[in-house]
């Protein structure tokens, strides 16, 4: 997907990545990779860059010590807001579906970039890029979504235990908008699974591990031969699914360790 959107807010800060660049090693890929964005106007290849950059453990805390706050109810209503509005494709994603997917993306088996996952925020591969009104607006919108996939990974690092998909800290005018937000959910979480399925091949073969994907696949009815299923007892697959999601976190998290 394009990054044409992206420039603008990034040329903002050209100043800040020049400082970093004189840097690093000329044979560095980044570096060359850099070069390129910012000395030929390749808004594309400046994207990637920087937000390589802002989301790199050794410039973390000098850059991007704003992306280490947790976002605000009000923020997420407001990044809703643009989701929902005629700026975005009507293929982007709602804030229940972001919310499954993020977790999907922090809690799965190698750490994503955010030119890896951010695109199909917005939609399918041929729609368009979000419409921003202004520069101010992008870098907005643009740092709640940094923001709100580090606030998801926060909870996992302090307590997996604590964690809560959105949809069960929301209320819902009526029981078919409830479930709607939960098929979202699943639904966008299997999205994540989909952004690096070989790597999660080795959890789908672990007879063990593998039953804990089941509340996932049931509320997001992956399986047409689990709709009823999920009809009948949805309130219990609901109620499993904060134990399979941490499960699945300390699945991959045993896997980092033993393979670091």
């Amino acid at each position: 997907m394009p990054c044409r959107w992206w420039a603008g807010v990034l040329f903002l800060v050209a100043s800040s990545i020049f400082f970093f660049r004189v840097r690093w090693s000329a044979s560095s890929t980044l570096g060359k990779q850099l070069d390129k964005a910012l000395f030929s106007g390749d808004s594309g290849a400046l994207c990637v860059s920087f937000i390589y950059l802002l989301t790199s453990k050794s410039l973390y805390m000098n850059m991007s010590e704003d992306l280490q706050r947790p976002v605000t109810p009000e923020e997420l209503e407001e990044l809703e807001d643009f989701l929902l509005s005629d700026k975005t494709s009507e293929n982007s994603m709602t804030l229940d579906m972001l919310d499954g997917y993020l977790t999907s993306v922090v809690i799965g088996p190698q750490p994503l970039m955010p030119e890896e996952w951010m695109p199909y925020v917005w939609g399918l591969d041929d729609d368009p890029d979000p419409e921003f009104e202004s520069e101010k607006e992008a870098e907005r919108i643009i740092g709640i979504l940094l923001r709100y996939s580090n606030t998801i990974a926060d909870v996992f690092v302090a307590d997996p235990d604590s964690w809560l998909p959105l949809f069960e800290q929301c209320s819902y005018p009526e029981e078919e908008d409830r479930m709607i937000a939960i098929e979202s959910w699943a639904y966008a979480f299997v999205l994540g699974i989909e952004l690096v399925s070989d790597e999660w091949k080795p959890m789908f073969e672990d007879d063990d591990a593998s039953g804990l994907m089941l509340p996932i696949f049931i509320l997001g009815r992956i399986d047409d031969n689990l709709e009823v299923a999920a009809e009948d007892e949805l309130d219990e697959w609901v109620d499993a699914l904060p134990e399979a999601v941490s499960g699945i976190y300390e699945y991959w998290l045993a896997r980092r360790y033993k393979n670091a």
